[in-house]
């Protein structure tokens, strides 16, 4: 009966996470309103109190105690910078703590492949339709503008190349050609949406990700030469077919990317960029916890935190940043089934760990937008798995 309850659970939570996202929950001005937040906070505390009896279980995985045991760490070293008077808040303990509780959900509650597939295709359909709304309202069509227009865009562009992750996977997977073709619709209308809204950055991972999972899907297939014709010929058949189009989508991905009224391709952030390096060189082991500077928000988290606390300062941070990368590479490169659902949060965790380099607050938060990649990598991690 727990078992069935914390599956529920999973379920409603991957749906309301991507349902926060719909554009009634944000005032004029691009804010989330209302209480979505509350409603998936209050479903992650009952399914955390739900695994609490065999929460043990977790510190058995390396990957897990390693992360537990740097976030403690951090822990102190806030208390610690804290009580010097130094420039610190308590949320740096709150950003990596709900990753680590995703995790161990993840890992202990996220146990069935069924369950796996259905998060997978809840989350994925939700945040389509959500984004198809976000567009039609905040924007009125698919459409570049020069103006970014979508709420919360830069959260919601990572959350949809994880959908668009996740629709490649099973278009790799499944031998059903109805679901294959549906598959490649969705994957396609992410597309048109990730440039719509002009999530650079996300469609740069989603690129990206789709790369690094057609070199293991070919790597696996006996015959690939004959893939790789096979392929080539629909593609050729696809390009004849849609040949009257090309000149617009590229110009509707010129656009994209390149269309900006600050006639600035980094958006401005390069100034953010500047004065990091510049208050890290004044201030290299400690940053801006002595140097108490404002300086304009850097969009890298490596950077950010560099900037923030100095090398010495921001030692812990990193190593874990470092640690989680080295580990899910490492997964890429060593597993043969790495494509299959089971072992999906390996994947998609590369979608915030590149986002990371041109947003603050990735990997780890905002915890809604990175719900499903730590949720899955959780479950990933689990030995029974593999």
């Amino acid at each position: 009966m727990i078992r069935y309850t914390r599956h529920i659970l999973l379920l409603a939570l991957s749906a309301v996470v991507a349902y926060s996202y719909h554009p009634k929950f944000f005032n004029e001005l691009g804010e989330m309103t209302g209480g979505m937040n509350r409603i998936v906070l209050l479903l992650t505390i009952v399914l955390f109190l739900l695994i609490l009896p065999t929460i043990r279980s977790t510190l058995k995985n390396p990957f897990i105690k390693t992360y537990l045991i740097l976030l403690g760490i951090i822990a102190l070293e806030v208390i610690l910078f804290y009580g010097l008077g130094w420039n610190i808040s308590f949320n740096e303990i709150r950003t990596l703590l709900i990753p680590l509780v995703l995790l161990i959900i993840g890992y202990i509650a996220c146990d069935d492949v069924r369950i796996m597939r259905g998060i997978c295709l809840i989350y994925t359909f939700i945040i389509l339709y959500v984004c198809f709304e976000q567009i039609l309202q905040n924007i009125g069509g698919f459409i570049v503008e020069d103006q970014y227009n979508t709420s919360a865009k830069n959260s919601l562009g990572p959350m949809l190349a994880v959908a668009g992750v996740i629709s490649v996977s099973f278009i790799m997977r499944t031998t059903h050609w109805v679901e294959r073709l549906l598959m490649c619709i969705i994957a396609f209308i992410i597309l048109f949406e990730l440039l719509t809204i002009r999530a650079r950055l996300a469609m740069l991972a989603y690129g990206i990700v789709v790369i690094l999972m057609l070199y293991k899907y070919i790597q696996n297939i006996p015959n690939k030469l004959k893939f790789i014709l096979r392929s080539l010929v629909i593609v050729l058949i696809i390009g004849i077919t849609c040949s009257f189009y090309i000149d617009w989508f590229l110009d509707f991905v010129y656009d994209s990317f390149t269309q900006n009224k600050e006639d600035d391709i980094l958006s401005g952030r390069g100034a953010g960029y500047a004065s990091a390096w510049r208050l890290l060189s004044e201030y290299p082991f400690f940053g801006n916890l002595v140097a108490n500077q404002h300086i304009p928000w850097v969009h890298n988290y490596v950077l950010l935190k560099l900037s923030d606390m100095g090398i010495i300062g921001s030692l812990s941070w990193l190593i874990l940043y470092g640690y989680i990368g080295y580990r899910v590479g490492k997964a890429y490169i060593s597993f043969p089934n790495i494509l299959k659902i089971e072992n999906i949060g390996y994947i998609l965790i590369f979608i915030p760990f590149i986002v990371s380099l041109g947003e603050p607050t990735f990997p780890y938060g905002p915890g809604t937008a990175n719900f499903v990649s730590f949720l899955l990598l959780g479950s990933a991690l689990n030995v029974r798995n593999l």
